[in-house]
């Protein structure tokens, strides 16, 4: 007998991310990595959300704290055309960055959609409002600053529930020309269930204006400039609904 036909897909996607590192005796050591995303699709929108934190203290001091939160709606114009509102906000007082948030609006072009692949591409224009954690008297960025937007986005599957995944976001800035942003994002996803799966991701993020870190004796005793790029890695457990 013909096989029963599958059931319709839920109009949701939701994806929880955990990892965590600890030590204690000679070296007192906690790291730990959450991240979430969820996902709800109409025939004509799709609203996308996700959040991430990561925080880190080693013998009493915290050498990592990044958070991370975004919203998106997306609209179909055509089978392969959406235009998009989006908006990201990041906090990374170790970076030297107390606050940046980012406004954008454009349109999303997906190049290629197969049972195993997705590409797309986004193009668009924005604000972009930075507050560096900064030594007293460092002048700050403007206000807002009129930036531009473009992701660059590949998903591959090797199967239903494991894949790799790539995000790649430049953030031109048309009001201070030297104070671009550069973001590409990592994952890859193997299957213990249907439901939970080990995911090694990894995150590099290029600075081109850093602020001015203030002192913080011992460690600095003068005030420094934030190093431009940072890189993080990351190994735990993803669960799906």
């Amino acid at each position: 007998p013909p096989k029963p036909p599958a059931p319709p897909k839920p109009p949701y996607t939701f994806n929880a991310d955990f990892s965590l590192a600890q030590a204690s005796g000679n070296q007192d050591v906690l790291t730990t990595s959450l991240g979430e995303k969820f996902t709800y699709t109409w025939p004509k929108w799709r609203f996308t959300q996700n959040a991430n934190l990561v925080y880190g203290r080693a013998n009493g001091i915290t050498n990592a704290q990044l958070y991370t939160f975004g919203v998106r709606g997306d609209y179909t114009l055509r089978a392969n055309l959406t235009a998009f509102l989006r908006f990201d906000a990041l906090r990374n007082e170790p970076a030297g960055l107390a606050r940046v948030l980012n406004q954008a609006a454009g349109l999303s072009w997906t190049l290629l959609k197969t049972d195993r692949d997705e590409l797309r591409l986004d193009a668009g224009l924005g604000a972009l409002q930075r507050r560096f954690v900064s030594a007293p008297g460092v002048v700050q960025p403007p206000g807002t600053e009129f930036v531009g937007n473009l992701d660059g986005y590949w998903k591959h599957k090797f199967s239903d529930v494991a894949y790799f995944e790539q995000t790649v976001n430049f953030v031109p800035n048309f009001t201070t020309s030297d104070g671009w942003l550069a973001t590409a994002r990592s994952a890859l996803v193997a299957p213990l269930s249907q439901k939970m799966g080990i995911k090694l991701g990894y995150l590099a993020t290029y600075n081109n204006a850093p602020g001015l870190l203030p002192p913080a004796p011992p460690i600095r005793p003068t005030a420094v400039r934030a190093k431009k790029f940072d890189g993080l890695f990351t190994a735990g457990l993803q669960f799906t609904l």
